[in-house]
């Protein structure tokens, strides 16, 4: 994700990122996802620091956020039931929104890379992964 939105989620919600100023944690290399899923991640933590504040959740600290086989991975610590739920659908709905834009999308697996694009960027997953 771009350093922009990254710092947004940063400053929105610093307890749950508050591992990402430590060298020695992966949060201090930023979101390993596309800007696509910016919403996606957002409104995870918004609801997740809403049920900190309102019913006595634990504190969440972030650990790592990627992607990974095509899907969002968000990694924490202890958890709730109830937040480990909240993590569980946003991540199952990255399988259908595009990382790149935010448009709908389809994970797919091309040529042994998989990602979760949509029609217009199926082409730029194939072009830019194998520049890598």
């Amino acid at each position: 994700m771009n350093p922009q939105l990254s710092n947004l989620l940063f400053k929105r919600y610093p307890s749950i990122f508050r591992l990402h100023t430590s060298p020695d944690s992966r949060m201090s290399e930023g979101l390993a996802c596309g800007d696509g899923w910016f919403d996606l991640i957002d409104g995870l933590c918004e609801a997740l620091q809403l049920d900190i504040e309102n019913n006595g959740s634990p504190q969440i600290s972030v650990r790592q956020v990627k992607e990974k086989l095509g899907t969002l991975r968000f990694y924490v610590g202890k958890v709730s039931e109830n937040q480990r739920g909240k993590i569980l659908l946003a991540e199952s709905l990255s399988s259908r929104i595009c990382d790149i834009c935010g448009r709908p999308g389809v994970t797919r697996n091309i040529d042994n890379i998989i990602a979760t694009r949509c029609a217009e960027h199926l082409q730029y997953v194939q072009c830019s992964r194998l520049r890598l």
